[in-house]
C-alpha cells in the first residue's frame, strides 16, 4: 500500500497545473495516451447497468470480452469547472495504475472518439462475483 500512497501523491503533485489556458477543459491529451484504447469498442446502448450524476454505465464488448462502459457526461463536469475535468483525469490515471491490485476492478482503458461523451472501459464484475469484491 505504500507504493499506492506514493503514486497517488505523485499524481496529485504532477497534475496540479491549470487544465488549459483558454479555460475549456478537455479529457484529451498526452496524459491519457497510455490508457487510450487501441481497438474498436462496441457499446450496447440498450443494456444500462447503472447511472449517476456524472454519467451512466452500459454493457459493452472490447476485443471479445464483456466490459462495463462508463459514459462520462463531460458537459456536467465542465459546469463544475476545469478543476473537475482535471480531477477526472487524475482518477483515470490512478485507477489504471491500481488495476493490478487484487480486489480492484480493472480499468482496461479510455475511449476518446466522442469528445463530449468519453468512455472509461472497465472489467465487468457480474453477479456473485461482484459480491466477492464487496465482502
Amino acid at each position: 500500500w505504500e507504493e499506492v500512497k506514493l503514486y497517488i501523491q505523485q499524481m496529485q503533485e504532477s497534475s496540479s497545473s491549470p487544465a488549459t489556458s483558454s479555460g475549456a477543459a478537455t479529457l484529451s491529451g498526452s496524459e491519457l495516451a497510455d490508457v487510450t484504447l487501441k481497438h474498436p469498442l462496441l457499446v450496447d446502448e440498450g443494456c444500462e447497468l447503472g447511472e449517476g450524476r456524472f454519467g451512466r454505465v452500459l454493457k459493452g464488448s472490447y476485443q471479445g470480452q464483456d466490459v462495463a462502459v462508463k459514459v462520462i457526461k463531460l458537459s456536467v463536469l465542465r459546469k463544475l469547472g476545469p478543476a473537475a475535468v482535471q480531477d477526472l483525469k487524475k482518477e483515470i490515471l490512478i485507477h489504471h495504475r491500481l488495476s493490478s491490485v487484487p480486489g480492484v476492478v480493472r480499468l482496461i482503458g479510455v475511449h476518446m472518439q466522442d469528445v463530449e461523451n468519453p468512455k472509461a472501459v472497465l472489467e465487468l464484475a457480474e453477479g456473485s462475483r461482484l459480491r466477492l469484491y464487496l465482502c
